[in-house]
């Protein structure tokens, strides 16, 4: 019977497929309309930008209200398109006008008069369902699934784990319930010949007085009937439990992997990118005076970054707010996209390494110093961070090498190899970022060059932020940042700043003749 629908469309094929296209319209927008409201509290409500908040809720309505119209639409469409009934029922009451004695006796009347009422009506019923209802979930699944990778493919790969394991239940359960059905049919049949049996012969019924065996016989099959769809029904109804148990170990499992993510995205430090949004900064001690006012810049991750300026312009006091040895009092510090206050304060830390112009070396061996970066270091970690910070050469000349004892506060070492072996001691935490204040200014300038010439081959990854006295220390920076007062004066290369900048152009200069005074 189902194979005859489609030449039973006839004049409804239009609206049968008008009905399928605007059902699959509707769904696409009720997936897009989530993301519209994730969208409006991201950007508008979070974000604070109020003509995307207006924008984007313009579009929403706009969607919801074609969804309407499309829903709508469709339900007039279908409507006509169940119209398939009438031409069905048509169509095999024709076909009954031309059986053959054979196919008399084949069929009996109780189970034609089935087939014309209540099995086209089931018929009927599936079809709306599947033009309408089987359109829209596959449709419903295919664009969910879209989205969610769009989203998070790892979040998303769950659906496409649990979607094989609901489908083979409820195949199960569907195949177990089908001999119910065609039970249900052919006692569908028999309680019709009953009815027929007994409207035809009721004279006879009450010429003998058979009235109550009829009654009984009527009984008996209607509850025969009753049972068999109890049985049915009975397996059918464990699809929704089976769905339910589905869905509920699916969400348990997004929120699980979602709030291992949430975990991991604030416990592991992504990259070296820098953000300061409007940071301001003071003292607690000093709450009258600010000492960084207003600072945005982007350092983008893996970017060698100077910052020059006079004594009190607030270098040491904003690259601090980065590790947050201090906190922001205004604005933002994000490092690898997350708000550094979001971070566990020894995870983000432990991404950046600062060397301190006066860092401390304790007393100890050079080897038990450098682990202080890293204690599981092996020996050929700790030289060749030895050998980027250019302190192996100095080391190898001791007699006992990196076996050799430091005292305390570094006494029997040089202020220059003192800072060699901090900015060794820096390496070995393999940071994000890597922030030298003013600790290079102790060494000369061919072992300062050294440095940052092993700093670009070698830590390309890193983002390096060099507060200097001496231009040669920055020149060859990506850019370099010029603080006056607690504010970015300029930011620049080594020839935009010479042109354009004067306290950078001043130190220059100052330096260029204080060189030659020497010479």
């Amino acid at each position: 019977m189902v194979k005859k629908i489609p030449g039973c469309l006839q004049e409804y094929r239009a609206a049968a497929i008008a009905t399928i296209i605007l059902t699959g319209l509707k769904t696409l927008l009720e997936i897009i309309v989530p993301f519209l409201q994730a969208d409006i509290i991201d950007r508008g409500i979070y974000g604070g930008d109020r003509s995307a908040l207006v924008s984007t809720a313009w579009i929403m309505i706009g969607c919801v209200a074609l969804a309407l119209v499309f829903g709508l639409t469709a339900s007039r469409t279908a409507s006509a398109a169940s119209g398939v009934a009438r031409n069905m029922r048509t169509d095999m009451y024709n076909n009954i006008q031309d059986f053959s004695f054979a196919n008399i006796d084949k069929f009996s009347s109780a189970g034609l008069v089935t087939r014309l009422t209540t099995d086209v009506m089931n018929i009927q019923n599936a079809f709306m369902m599947v033009i309408r209802v089987a359109v829209r979930a596959p449709l419903m699944i295919v664009f969910a699934l879209i989205m969610a990778f769009a989203i998070s493919p790892r979040i998303a790969s769950m659906y496409l784990l649990l979607i094989p394991i609901l489908g083979i239940a409820l195949a199960g359960l569907i195949l177990y319930a089908k001999r119910y059905f065609e039970k249900v049919f052919a006692q569908y049949d028999r309680l019709n010949q009953v009815v027929q049996e007994n409207l035809s012969g009721i004279r006879v019924v009450k010429g003998f007085s058979r009235e109550e065996y009829e009654k009984e016989k009527f009984q008996n099959t209607s509850t025969a009937l009753y049972k068999i769809f109890k049985k049915a029904e009975g397996v059918m109804a464990y699809s929704s439990p089976v769905m339910q148990l589905v869905v509920y170990a699916c969400l348990l499992l997004i929120y699980w992997v979602g709030a291992a993510m949430i975990v991991d995205s604030r416990s592991t430090v992504q990259n070296g990118e820098i953000i300061f949004d409007g940071v301001s900064f003071h003292y607690f001690r000093d709450k009258t005076g600010e000492c960084i006012h207003n600072v945005s810049l982007v350092i983008p991750s893996g970017s060698t970054v100077g910052i020059i300026g006079a004594t009190g312009a607030g270098k040491s006091s904003l690259v601090q707010l980065i590790p947050r040895l201090y906190d922001a009092t205004a604005g933002k510090v994000l490092v690898g996209g997350v708000d550094v206050k979001d971070y566990k304060l020894d995870t983000i830390r432990n991404a950046v390494s600062m060397v301190l112009q006066k860092n401390l070396l304790f007393s100890g061996t050079i080897k038990e110093n450098l682990r202080w970066g890293d204690e599981n270091a092996s020996d050929e970690e700790l030289v060749r961070a030895c050998r980027l910070a250019q302190a192996d050469e100095f080391i190898s000349q001791f007699p006992d090498g990196y076996d050799t004892y430091i005292e305390q506060g570094g006494t029997n070492v040089s202020g220059g190899q003192k800072q060699r072996l901090c900015i060794a001691r820096a390496l070995l935490k393999k940071p994000k970022i890597l922030i030298l204040d003013d600790s290079t200014s102790a060494v000369d300038t061919r072992t300062d060059a050294l440095i940052r010439k092993a700093f670009r081959e070698e830590i390309p990854d890193t983002t390096k932020l060099i507060i200097a006295q001496r231009i040669t220390s920055v020149e060859d920076a990506d850019f370099t940042i010029v603080l006056k007062d607690g504010r970015i004066d300029g930011v620049g290369n080594h020839a935009y700043l010479l042109e354009h900048n004067e306290i950078y152009r001043d130190i220059y200069t100052s330096q260029q003749q204080g060189g030659k005074a020497n010479e």
